[in-house]
Parts: structure tokens; sequence; C-alpha cells
């Protein structure tokens, strides 16, 4: 990006430069930390005077001019340098010095911020006490914007921008560089012709950090993407899009659907295309993640009835589906199941989901004699990793580390001490551990996965998890809007990551289209075999 050296300024670039600067300045200029500006409508201000600029000492001189109106920086004469030992992976302030985009007299003045931030009571970004999640504070949500005016969308894109390049643990992991990013959604957000198109511009800045907590959806989405739906519930297997349960039975059957269909097309647009329009909106840390969550969106219409096609055990044919508001369907109550139970061959299964903290000890009393056990993490556990901990490893180990937001350099994050599960126990569960995973193992499930996988004799059978752990934290965008970032940083003790990557299974196993036809869980199958084979 060149600007001292050009005679015709880029409006994108100018707007790029105006974007890092004002960002820069909100988290490390002391009289802009406090929160004693309207950082948001000193940006609104400066958006117009950045667009005139016709030259790029005019430039340089807004930005000049602006650092001199804001107050004096002291010396800090007990500021550090980062360690190196720290997680810098994040920490980019090389734009700063680049002459060809700012003069060195902006440079300078800037790197002398940069070096002498003190720590203080930060306005906008705080950690939170104990987890330490960055904690995204007093951003305006301007609830009576839906569609804004094109500054006020320009300052969602540059605060959403600012964050992640500052307090995002994972920004370096993302598909795209970050810096690319800015540059290619600014026309886009000053270009929005409506609503839809804003909203749209949006979704796809926050589907940039590929994060399976980076959910984001509005009314004016939920409408383009269908507010009606047919009465049954899909997923991807093994290529293939299935229907594995209903909404409404009744309404299915009246639609002549069944478990295990394979659908082919819907008004004869094959799935497959459809399938790949849906993922370019769809978040997620990985394919999995992406596949799971685009399963949920892909049948949507707002039209009353959509023609599919289908396959039913090798025969291909078409139905006229009829699609209902959500709310219509009568779902049917699924029975309660037992946290844990007995299966066959002696085997101990725990419903992950279904148990409680206070149950382990029963749990334990029922189980411990048997010679292998299930632990079924397709589901969000209930902060019960401790006290099994305690229970099924023989000495306290390590298990998870986390990087943390460094608040006295924006962008560097700093390693917390590493935390261990377990207790001395000499009389630990002495069998086999079986930890079952897929992609709905997300957050804290894969984090309890992490400590349980520490055990002796485990295994963990089953597909890729969702690949997002760590706190979360929330992010509010111009509109009343909000979405969601991980806040942390979740790494296994040598370093190794789990973001986007998730939990690696021991041994792979998957749904079968035979098996949801014939009411089968595949993924548990495996692993009552593996407990009775090795």
């Amino acid at each position: 990006m060149t600007l001292l050296g050009q005679s015709n300024l880029d409006e994108t670039q100018k707007l790029a430069s105006l974007a890092r600067v004002w960002g820069f300045l909100k988290y490390h200029h002391p009289n802009i930390t406090n929160g004693s500006h309207d950082w948001d409508q000193e940006l609104i201000q400066k958006i117009p005077q950045v667009e005139a600029a016709q030259s790029p000492q005019a430039l340089q001189d807004i930005y000049i001019n602006w650092l001199e109106s804001l107050g004096k920086v002291r010396h800090c004469g007990t500021c550090k340098p980062i360690a190196n030992t720290d997680f810098s992976e994040n920490y980019h302030l090389e734009w700063i010095t680049d002459t060809t985009i700012f003069s060195k007299n902006l440079s300078q003045k800037m790197m002398f911020i940069a070096r002498n931030k003190k720590k203080s009571n930060e306005f906008y970004a705080m950690p939170v006490k104990g987890a330490g999640n960055i904690q995204i504070l007093h951003e305006p949500a301007y609830h009576e914007m839906a569609y804004p005016a094109e500054s006020y969308r320009l300052l969602a894109l540059f605060r959403y921008w600012n964050i992640i390049a500052y307090f995002y643990p994972y920004k370096y992991c993302a598909d795209q560089p970050w810096d690319e990013v800015l540059t290619e959604l600014i026309p886009k957000f000053k270009d929005c012709s409506d609503t839809l198109a804003y909203h749209m511009a949006l979704l796809e800045m926050v589907n940039k950090i590929n994060d399976s907590h980076g959910v984001f959806t509005t009314p004016v989405l939920n409408q383009y993407k269908g507010s009606l739906f047919p009465p049954v519930v899909v997923k991807i297997i093994a290529n293939s899009v299935v229907i594995t349960d209903y909404f409404d039975s009744k309404k299915a059957w009246e639609n002549d659907l069944q478990i295990g269909d394979v659908i082919t097309a819907i008004d004869h647009e094959d799935i497959s295309s459809l399938l790949q329009q849906k993922l370019k909106i769809t978040p997620g840390s990985n394919p999995a993640a992406k596949m799971r969550n685009v399963a949920m969106d892909l049948l949507r219409s707002n039209k009353s009835r959509m023609l599919f096609s289908i396959v039913r055990a090798g025969e291909p044919m078409e139905k006229t589906v009829e699609y209902y508001p959500y709310a219509s369907f009568n779902k049917p109550q699924k029975p309660i199941e037992p946290a844990w139970k007995i299966l066959k061959n002696e085997i101990g299964y725990v419903a992950m989901g279904e148990l409680q903290q206070g149950d382990v000890a029963a749990l334990q009393q029922d189980l411990d004699s048997l010679p292998a056990l299930i632990f079924d993490l397709r589901q969000s556990p209930h902060n019960t990793l401790f006290d099994l901990a305690d229970w099924l490893l023989p000495e306290s180990r390590p298990f998870v580390k986390f990087s943390k937001p460094d608040m006295l350099h924006p962008g560097n994050f700093y390693w917390d001490a590493i935390r261990y599960c377990g207790t001395n126990n000499p009389k630990h569960y002495k069998g086999k551990i079986i930890l079952l995973v897929n992609e709905y193992t997300q957050s804290h499930a894969e984090f309890t996965c992490m400590g349980l996988q520490t055990a002796d004799q485990v295994t963990i059978i089953g597909s890729q998890t969702a690949g997002a752990d760590g706190n979360v934290s929330k992010i509010v965008l111009p509109g009343g809007y909000y979405t969601l970032i991980s806040g942390i940083g979740a790494f296994y003790p040598d370093g190794r990551e789990t973001q986007r990557i998730g939990i690696v299974p021991d041994i792979v196993a998957k749904p079968t289209l035979t098996g949801i036809r014939e009411g089968r869980d595949d993924v548990l199958e495996a692993a009552i075999k593996f407990a009775q084979t090795h």
C-alpha cells in the first residue's frame, strides 16, 4: 500500500490508513484509552476530511494535526518491551514505520505512543477477571441504524477490524491475511445499496476470522435465507445431504419424507451447487464445522413448496414438499436419557450432555469396576471435567495453556500458567477410556476432551471437532447487532494448536447412510467394538 509516492491517492488506501490510525490511537493513546473522547464521532468527522485529501502531504497533515490535538504522551520509564516468551504471532506494528504510507515524522510520533503505553483502566477493552478473555466495552450499538449511512457502515468495519487486529488470539491462523481483509471490504461497505447488502457485508466480514464461535445473524439475514422450512432435519454425510430426523414427524409423513432419504436436487437445482452457494455465507473454523452449520440453512426458503429430487434405498424419485414456519412444527418430545448406563459386555456409557457436576460420585460408584468407559462428547458437557479427572487420573497432569491479551502491547498475547487436572489418586479408574467426538464437539467440549485425554488408556474415536476453543467475547456492531469471537487462545501444554484443527481422533469413525436408515449410531458402535477387541 503506497500513499506518499502517489500523486493520485486511491480512495480505499486513504480509508485503510484512517482505519489503522484510528484503531491504533483507540487502544494506545492515553487520552483515548481513558474514554475522554467520543472516538466514534472523531472517526465520523475524519472520514470526509480524509476522502477530500488531494495529496499525500494533505493526508499526513490531517493525521499530524489529529495527534497533536489529543494532548502530549509522556515518556514511560518503567514500560517494558514484549517478552521473548510471549505469544507474539499477532503483534504487527510494522505498518507504522512504513514510510511509503506515513511520513517519518508521523511514524515516529506513533511509535513513541506505542512504546510508552502505560497500564491504566482501559475504557474500550479489558480482560474479564479470572478467565482473561477480552471484554469489549462502551461501544455504541446504534440500534436505530438497520441501514446506516456510509460513514457508520465504515465505522462498523473499522471497529471490528481493529478489535480483531489487537485482541483476537487466532488472527494469525485465519485463511486471509488481516491486512488484505481491510482493503477488500472497504469498497463493499462503502457501496452497500440497501439494508440487506449491509448485513451481507457484515456477515462476510465476520466469516473472515474462520471461527466457529463467530456466528452472525439478523432478522434481515434470516429473511434472506428463508423463513420457511421443510419438516425434516438434514446432515451432510459422506458428501450427501441426508434426512436424519424430523422437525415434525406427522408433516414429514404427509410429504412422504423418510429418514435416510438422500436429497439430490431442489427445484431441479443440483444439491451440490446449492451447497457451495450456501457455504460462502456460512461461518466455521474448519470444513467439518461449516458442513454442520450449512446443514441448518441448506433447505430454508421463502417459497411455500419445493420440488425435492431424492434417492430412497437406491431408487430415484421426486416429491413436492410443503414448507412451513418453524414455529408451526409439533416437535417430538424426546425421552429423557440417563446420564450413564451399562451397555452390553459391561461397557459403561456416559452422556456428557446429561451428566451434572453433582453426579460424578454416583457415576464412579456405578461404573468404576467396568473394564471400559465411553464418554460421549458429541454433546456439550456441564463443567464436569475436574471432578471426572480426579477419578480417572492417577495424578495431577497438565492439559492446557492459554494465551491472553497483553493490554500494554495490544496485539501481543502472553502465556498464562499451564493448567492441570486430576489429583494424586492410587485408586483411579484402571480400565479403557474412550472419548467420542465429532463436529458438534466445540469449545467447552473440546476443553473437556483435552483434559480427559491425559488419562491412561485413552482412545478418541470420531471425526474432526469444531475447532473453536477459548472463552467467547462479544462484539457489538452498528444496527444493534452482535457477534462473538474466541477470546483467549487454547493450546496443549507443548504449544500444539486446537483452534481450527480441533481435537484429532485416534480412530476416525463417521455415520454411514446405512446406519442412518437403520437407526444405528455408527460411531458408538465403533467405540463398543474397539472396547471389546483391544
